[in-house]
Protein backbone atom coordinates (compact mmCIF):
# COMPACT_ATOMS: atom_id res chain seq x y z
CA UNK A 1 0.00 0.00 0.00
CA UNK A 2 1.60 3.31 -1.06
CA UNK A 3 1.37 5.33 2.12
CA UNK A 4 4.77 6.87 2.15
CA UNK A 5 3.47 9.99 0.47
CA UNK A 6 1.35 11.93 2.93
CA UNK A 7 2.96 15.16 3.99
CA UNK A 8 6.15 14.15 2.19
CA UNK A 9 4.21 14.00 -1.10
CA UNK A 10 3.78 17.76 -1.30
CA UNK A 11 7.33 18.37 -0.17
CA UNK A 12 8.84 15.91 -2.63
CA UNK A 13 6.95 17.39 -5.59
CA UNK A 14 7.71 20.98 -4.65
CA UNK A 15 11.37 20.30 -3.89
CA UNK A 16 11.90 18.35 -7.09
CA UNK A 17 10.36 21.11 -9.19
CA UNK A 18 12.24 23.75 -7.20
CA UNK A 19 15.51 21.98 -8.03
CA UNK A 20 14.64 22.10 -11.73
CA UNK A 21 13.79 25.78 -11.35
CA UNK A 22 17.12 26.49 -9.68
CA UNK A 23 18.96 24.79 -12.54
CA UNK A 24 17.04 26.89 -15.07
CA UNK A 25 17.79 30.08 -13.18
CA UNK A 26 21.43 29.08 -13.06
CA UNK A 27 21.49 28.69 -16.84
CA UNK A 28 19.60 31.94 -17.56
CA UNK A 29 20.64 34.36 -14.87
CA UNK A 30 24.31 33.62 -14.42
CA UNK A 31 25.62 35.19 -11.24
CA UNK A 32 22.11 35.31 -9.74
CA UNK A 33 22.61 31.63 -9.04
CA UNK A 34 24.79 32.72 -6.12
CA UNK A 35 21.53 33.72 -4.42
CA UNK A 36 19.49 30.79 -5.74
CA UNK A 37 21.83 27.86 -5.15
CA UNK A 38 21.62 28.21 -1.35
CA UNK A 39 17.85 27.91 -1.69
CA UNK A 40 18.37 24.63 -3.50
CA UNK A 41 20.67 23.46 -0.72
CA UNK A 42 18.02 24.34 1.85
CA UNK A 43 15.44 22.42 -0.19
CA UNK A 44 17.73 19.39 -0.25
CA UNK A 45 18.20 19.62 3.51
CA UNK A 46 14.43 19.76 3.98
CA UNK A 47 14.05 16.69 1.76
CA UNK A 48 16.58 14.79 3.84
CA UNK A 49 14.81 15.88 7.00
CA UNK A 50 11.60 14.21 5.83
CA UNK A 51 13.39 10.93 5.05
CA UNK A 52 12.78 9.38 8.51
CA UNK A 53 9.04 10.01 8.20
CA UNK A 54 8.96 8.39 4.75
CA UNK A 55 10.87 5.38 6.03
CA UNK A 56 8.53 5.14 8.99
CA UNK A 57 5.47 5.08 6.72
CA UNK A 58 7.04 2.33 4.59
CA UNK A 59 7.95 0.36 7.72
CA UNK A 60 4.40 0.53 9.09
CA UNK A 61 2.99 -0.46 5.71
CA UNK A 62 5.02 -3.69 5.85
CA UNK A 63 4.34 -4.45 9.51
CA UNK A 64 0.85 -6.06 9.22
CA UNK A 65 2.23 -8.78 6.94
CA UNK A 66 4.83 -9.65 9.58
CA UNK A 67 2.12 -9.82 12.25
CA UNK A 68 0.14 -12.09 9.92
CA UNK A 69 3.18 -14.38 9.69
CA UNK A 70 3.28 -14.59 13.48
CA UNK A 71 -0.44 -15.35 13.66
CA UNK A 72 -0.07 -18.04 10.99
CA UNK A 73 2.60 -19.80 13.04
CA UNK A 74 0.45 -19.54 16.18
CA UNK A 75 -2.42 -21.19 14.31
CA UNK A 76 -0.05 -24.00 13.32
CA UNK A 77 0.70 -24.67 16.98
CA UNK A 78 3.86 -22.64 17.55
CA UNK A 79 4.45 -20.56 20.65
CA UNK A 80 5.13 -16.83 20.40
CA UNK A 81 8.92 -17.15 20.42
CA UNK A 82 8.85 -19.59 17.52
CA UNK A 83 6.24 -17.50 15.71
CA UNK A 84 8.47 -14.44 15.94
CA UNK A 85 11.43 -16.47 14.68
CA UNK A 86 9.34 -17.73 11.75
CA UNK A 87 8.33 -14.16 10.87
CA UNK A 88 11.95 -13.03 11.12
CA UNK A 89 13.01 -15.79 8.77
CA UNK A 90 11.07 -14.00 6.02
CA UNK A 91 13.40 -10.98 6.19
CA UNK A 92 14.95 -10.06 2.85
CA UNK A 93 17.24 -7.33 4.13
CA UNK A 94 18.86 -5.82 7.20
CA UNK A 95 16.04 -3.34 7.76
CA UNK A 96 12.28 -3.58 8.07
CA UNK A 97 9.79 -5.27 10.40
CA UNK A 98 10.80 -8.82 9.48
CA UNK A 99 14.45 -8.04 10.22
CA UNK A 100 13.41 -6.56 13.57
CA UNK A 101 11.33 -9.67 14.31
CA UNK A 102 14.46 -11.73 13.71
CA UNK A 103 16.31 -9.46 16.16
CA UNK A 104 13.58 -10.08 18.75
CA UNK A 105 13.91 -13.83 18.19
CA UNK A 106 17.68 -13.67 18.71
CA UNK A 107 17.22 -11.78 21.97
CA UNK A 108 14.70 -14.33 23.21
CA UNK A 109 17.06 -17.16 22.25
CA UNK A 110 19.78 -15.41 24.27
CA UNK A 111 17.58 -15.47 27.37
CA UNK A 112 15.73 -12.14 27.25
CA UNK A 113 12.08 -12.43 28.38
CA UNK A 114 9.87 -12.09 25.33
CA UNK A 115 7.92 -9.14 26.74
CA UNK A 116 11.20 -7.28 27.31
CA UNK A 117 12.33 -8.14 23.78
CA UNK A 118 9.14 -6.66 22.36
CA UNK A 119 9.52 -3.56 24.54
CA UNK A 120 13.04 -3.11 23.20
CA UNK A 121 11.62 -3.34 19.67
CA UNK A 122 9.13 -0.58 20.49
CA UNK A 123 11.89 1.59 21.97
CA UNK A 124 14.11 1.16 18.92
CA UNK A 125 11.19 1.73 16.52
CA UNK A 126 8.97 4.36 18.16
CA UNK A 127 6.14 3.87 15.65
CA UNK A 128 2.45 3.50 16.38
CA UNK A 129 2.22 0.07 14.77
CA UNK A 130 5.10 -1.37 16.79
CA UNK A 131 3.74 0.13 20.01
CA UNK A 132 0.34 -1.39 19.26
CA UNK A 133 1.85 -4.81 18.61
CA UNK A 134 3.91 -4.64 21.81
CA UNK A 135 0.86 -3.61 23.84
CA UNK A 136 -1.23 -6.43 22.34
CA UNK A 137 1.41 -9.05 23.09
CA UNK A 138 1.96 -7.72 26.60
CA UNK A 139 -1.77 -7.62 27.38
CA UNK A 140 -2.24 -11.19 26.15
CA UNK A 141 0.64 -12.42 28.29
CA UNK A 142 -0.41 -10.58 31.43
CA UNK A 143 -4.10 -11.46 31.21
CA UNK A 144 -3.64 -14.96 29.84
CA UNK A 145 -5.90 -14.05 26.93
CA UNK A 146 -5.71 -15.70 23.52
CA UNK A 147 -2.56 -14.50 21.78
CA UNK A 148 -3.95 -15.21 18.34
CA UNK A 149 -6.87 -12.85 18.91
CA UNK A 150 -4.45 -10.15 20.08
CA UNK A 151 -2.26 -10.52 16.99
CA UNK A 152 -5.22 -10.49 14.62
CA UNK A 153 -6.60 -7.39 16.34
CA UNK A 154 -3.22 -5.64 16.12
CA UNK A 155 -2.90 -6.41 12.39
CA UNK A 156 -6.47 -5.23 11.74
CA UNK A 157 -5.91 -1.99 13.65
CA UNK A 158 -2.67 -1.34 11.77
CA UNK A 159 -4.38 -1.88 8.42
CA UNK A 160 -7.24 0.42 9.44
CA UNK A 161 -4.76 3.17 10.32
CA UNK A 162 -2.95 2.71 7.00
CA UNK A 163 -6.23 2.80 5.10
CA UNK A 164 -7.25 6.02 6.86
CA UNK A 165 -3.90 7.62 6.00
CA UNK A 166 -4.19 6.52 2.38
CA UNK A 167 -7.78 7.81 2.17
CA UNK A 168 -6.68 11.19 3.49
CA UNK A 169 -3.78 11.27 1.05
CA UNK A 170 -6.06 10.40 -1.87
CA UNK A 171 -8.67 12.95 -0.83
CA UNK A 172 -6.08 15.73 -0.73
CA UNK A 173 -4.31 14.77 -3.97
CA UNK A 174 -5.86 17.58 -6.02
CA UNK A 175 -5.18 20.17 -3.33
CA UNK A 176 -1.57 19.03 -2.95
CA UNK A 177 -1.02 19.08 -6.70
CA UNK A 178 -2.45 22.59 -6.96
CA UNK A 179 -0.31 23.73 -4.04
CA UNK A 180 2.84 22.31 -5.63
CA UNK A 181 2.07 24.02 -8.94
CA UNK A 182 1.40 27.35 -7.25
CA UNK A 183 4.62 27.07 -5.27
CA UNK A 184 6.79 26.43 -8.33
CA UNK A 185 4.95 28.68 -10.78
CA UNK A 186 6.81 31.88 -9.76
CA UNK A 187 10.17 30.21 -10.38
CA UNK A 188 9.11 28.90 -13.78
CA UNK A 189 7.52 32.20 -14.85
CA UNK A 190 10.58 34.21 -13.81
CA UNK A 191 12.95 31.82 -15.52
CA UNK A 192 10.83 31.67 -18.68
CA UNK A 193 10.51 35.44 -18.89
CA UNK A 194 14.25 35.87 -18.45
CA UNK A 195 14.89 33.29 -21.16
CA UNK A 196 12.68 34.94 -23.81
CA UNK A 197 13.07 38.63 -22.91
CA UNK A 198 16.64 40.01 -22.67
CA UNK A 199 15.40 43.04 -20.70
CA UNK A 200 14.02 40.77 -17.97
CA UNK A 201 17.28 38.80 -17.92
CA UNK A 202 19.21 42.06 -17.62
CA UNK A 203 16.96 43.28 -14.82
CA UNK A 204 17.32 40.17 -12.69
CA UNK A 205 21.08 40.57 -12.92
CA UNK A 206 20.89 43.97 -11.24
CA UNK A 207 20.90 44.40 -7.46
CA UNK A 208 17.27 45.55 -7.59
CA UNK A 209 16.26 42.54 -9.66
CA UNK A 210 18.16 40.17 -7.42
CA UNK A 211 16.43 41.71 -4.42
CA UNK A 212 13.03 41.18 -6.01
CA UNK A 213 13.84 37.57 -6.78
CA UNK A 214 15.18 37.06 -3.25
CA UNK A 215 12.08 38.52 -1.61
CA UNK A 216 9.88 36.45 -3.92
CA UNK A 217 11.81 33.31 -3.03
CA UNK A 218 11.35 33.99 0.68
CA UNK A 219 7.62 34.55 0.26
CA UNK A 220 7.32 31.43 -1.89
CA UNK A 221 9.16 29.40 0.75
CA UNK A 222 6.81 30.81 3.39
CA UNK A 223 3.84 29.75 1.29
CA UNK A 224 5.24 26.23 0.95
CA UNK A 225 5.72 26.06 4.72
CA UNK A 226 2.12 27.15 5.33
CA UNK A 227 0.80 24.58 2.85
CA UNK A 228 2.83 21.80 4.46
CA UNK A 229 1.51 22.80 7.88
CA UNK A 230 -2.07 22.79 6.59
CA UNK A 231 -1.59 19.37 5.00
CA UNK A 232 -0.04 17.98 8.17
CA UNK A 233 -3.08 19.14 10.14
CA UNK A 234 -5.47 17.02 8.07
CA UNK A 235 -3.30 13.91 7.63
CA UNK A 236 -3.87 11.10 10.17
Amino acid sequence: MPVAGGVGGLRSGVLALATVGCCLVLAVCGWLAVAVVPAGLVAGAAWRRTAPARRGHAYEAALPAVVDDMARSIRAGANLALAVADAGAQATGADGPAADAAKVARRVAAGTPINDAFRSWAEERPLDGVRLLTAAVGAAHQSGGPLLVALDAAASAQRAALAAREAARTTTTQARTSAACLAVLPVLVTTGAAAVDPSVAAFVRTPAGASCVGVGAVLDALGIWVMVRLERAVMP
